[in-house]
């Protein structure tokens, strides 16, 4: 898959934002910024998407409670306890 130039300005983002803040506050932001942009999608929309990311990973999501903002937020169900958000130990590294 061909790269495009706001792809490769996203990327560089996300690497600066790692070297600066590490991969735990990386995570954490990204998971945020796609739960907003989910957000944002009309339910219907929202199914669709998750339907869709669910059989790509092979993985499926369920729904917690970011444990700082009380927010619902999406996550694999493997995700490990230090990258999920409704986890005390994420919220403490």
């Amino acid at each position: 898959m061909k790269t495009v130039q706001t792809q490769r300005a996203f990327i560089a983002g996300v690497d600066q934002l790692i070297a600066d803040e590490g991969h735990a506050y990386a995570s954490g932001y990204l998971l945020t910024l796609a739960t907003s942009m989910l957000d944002a999608l009309p339910k219907r929309k929202q199914q669709e998407i998750i339907r869709q990311i669910e059989s790509r990973n092979g993985a499926k999501m369920v729904e917690v409670v970011n444990l700082m903002t009380g927010e619902r937020v999406m996550q694999r169900r493997d995700t490990p306890r230090s990258c999920d958000v409704s986890s005390e130990l994420y919220w403490s590294m």
